[in-house]
């Protein structure tokens, strides 16, 4: 499965890319959170705890009083191989403009940059 077909499932459907769209090829192996893993005082799990090809979720709630942090953690993900990094707009309701620049430039080459939307069912 490639991150472009990872978003036609019916949970991923309404996602939106905002950056990468030259990543949307890219295979998907695996889904893994981001939590606490870029967080300054974290460091010994940061380099294995994502693996290549991996769709990335995160609420970006480890950013949440200090949002330069997301730039380097893109960066990192990138470097880990990371196919999709797909976030909440919950913290941020629009990513810094620093990550958007990069996003929009070296991230479209590697890898996809998408939110992720939930609409409200009901049972």
């Amino acid at each position: 499965m490639n991150v472009e077909k990872f978003l036609q499932l019916p949970i991923t459907k309404d996602f939106t890319v905002i950056a990468g769209h030259n990543g949307l090829n890219k295979a998907v192996q695996n889904v893994e959170i981001l939590d606490f893993e870029f967080s300054p005082d974290i460091h010994h799990v940061r380099d294995t705890i994502f693996t290549p090809n991996s769709v990335v979720l995160s609420s970006l709630l480890f950013a949440k009083q200090k949002p330069e942090y997301l730039f380097n953690a893109v960066k990192n993900l990138i470097e880990l191989g990371a196919s999709a990094l797909a976030y909440k707009p919950v913290i941020f309701k629009e990513l810094p403009e620093e990550v958007l620049s990069y996003a929009c430039s070296i991230i479209s080459l590697y890898c996809a940059l998408v939110e992720m939307s939930f609409l409200k069912k009901s049972f």
